[in-house]
């Protein structure tokens, strides 16, 4: 099986039936969507970059849409989002997003978040108020269609790539991180050596995402499966390919967007897809000697890879408590089980429209929108047809936490912003209502 990115229009469309008939028009017979990204809006139609795994087909596709009919409100459950490999100004490097995280973890009862926003090589800062869940499982989440189940502790297994090192050395290091994390997490975790595993390659979309392109990807899918009845969630250490530069130029800040970002979230959207599974990534070096090059005192924002040797532990951690995954629908409202009916808002940068941002518009989830000077999405989000009060957009995450905190208190932002609008008065009609003009007081 082979996953890449395929790049195509599509009429506009806010229902997921027709834009998944839209899509299946575009790719490939027997293919199955991985990842949808609108990249930019061109008169009708969305210009988008789809991740498809080809020659297969499953049944938990990712435009399949369950409405909620009500909102959960007696505890304030947001979701944060920073899409991966996309040069995002805060969350667009490893572990540059932690703090902004526990901030909004801070002023709400349970944030969710994805590894992109929280991984940080060696480094996690995680708050017990958080979950952390795979990309393709939270798109799933907001279209109702899945589940979480919190968990005090996963079984983890971990697979290692052993491919072009005749020392082993890089393995050793692998397991030893595994050792360390069983050690200082108290965290059940296995290893499985591969030695001839996928070959995930490192590319560019079209609009300047980190993408790449997957061969083979059926050998991490058969080796997880044979372990599915015995192990919670899966971990990867593998070599991503790529220029032999790109390392140092990311380092020297040459390339904007973190290179490898999209090809970790193509793998462990198509394998969580595949498995029902909380799947993460952690990239590995090709070898001793480039562990060992000299970076000097590199950008703060990617200070968290340069210190790492293997950029694990923040994988087996998140692992560790990262929430079950329900897929069977007369399972969803069990008690303890999160659903789509418990999100109270999502937090995303500005220009990002993807799965989890058009399920929130169509299931009423208010969304607070983060001003973004570096990413290179390019939609606007205030032309889609959002809800009185449902889009809020602010400067920073300082912000969004203060709009958080407002939300959660019950508090109408109209109520604490200037100037005041004056109280809207409705003139009764018989076919229904009719607003009249807004003028603000003095």
């Amino acid at each position: 099986m082979k996953v890449r990115e395929y790049n195509f229009k599509v009429p506009i469309t806010f229902t997921f039936t027709e834009l998944a008939e839209n899509i299946a028009r575009k790719i490939p017979p027997f293919s199955q969507p991985v990842r949808f990204v609108v990249t930019h809006v061109d008169g009708k139609y969305w210009h988008c970059e789809v991740a498809v795994i080809e020659e297969t087909s499953f049944d938990n596709g990712i435009f399949d849409f369950v409405p909620r009919s009500f909102e959960r409100t007696e505890k304030m459950t947001v979701v944060a989002i920073i899409p991966t490999g996309i040069g995002a100004e805060v969350g667009g490097d490893s572990g540059d997003g932690q703090a902004v995280m526990r901030l909004l973890a801070s002023v709400s009862d349970r944030l969710i978040t994805h590894p992109n926003t929280v991984n940080g090589a060696d480094i996690i800062e995680t708050t017990a108020n958080m979950l952390y869940v795979e990309g393709s499982t939270l798109a799933r989440f907001f279209m109702g269609s899945l589940g979480l189940l919190p968990t005090r502790a996963n079984r983890i297994l971990l697979a290692v790539d052993k491919r072009m090192q005749e020392d082993g050395e890089l393995t050793s290091l692998s397991i030893n991180a595994a050792s360390a994390a069983r050690m200082g997490l108290g965290a059940n975790i296995d290893v499985v050596i591969i030695e001839s595993p996928p070959i995930a390659t490192i590319l560019q979309s079209e609009s300047g995402r980190a993408a790449g392109v997957i061969e083979g990807i059926e050998t991490w899918y058969e080796q997880f499966a044979h372990y599915q009845n015995d192990y919670d969630a899966f971990g990867i250490s593998s070599l991503l390919f790529s220029d032999s530069s790109i390392y140092e130029d990311y380092f020297a800040g040459k390339i904007s967007v973190n290179p490898w970002g999209g090809i970790e979230a193509i793998l462990t959207h198509s394998l969580s897809l595949l498995l029902n599974r909380p799947i993460a990534h952690s990239p590995m070096y090709k070898s001793m000697e480039e562990i060992a090059l000299p970076l000097g005192v590199v950008n703060p924002e990617m200070a968290a890879e340069a210190v790492s040797k293997t950029y694990l532990h923040c994988i087996l951690k998140g692992l560790h408590t990262s929430p079950r995954l329900i897929t069977r629908a007369a399972e969803l409202h069990l008690p303890g089980v999160l659903n789509a009916a418990d999100v109270n808002c999502l937090v995303i940068p500005e220009r990002c429209l993807g799965i989890p941002t058009l399920a929130a518009l169509l299931q009423g989830i208010k969304v607070i929108v983060v001003r973004d000077h570096h990413n290179v999405m390019k939609v606007n989000l205030n032309t889609l047809p959002w809800k009185r009060g449902q889009l809020i957009q602010v400067e920073n995450y300082a912000e969004a936490a203060g709009v958080i905190a407002a939300l959660k208190g019950g508090i109408s932002l109209d109520s604490i912003q200037r100037p005041v609008l004056h109280t809207r008065i409705l003139e009764a009609k018989k076919e229904g209502i009719l607003v009249s003009k807004e003028v603000y007081s003095t």
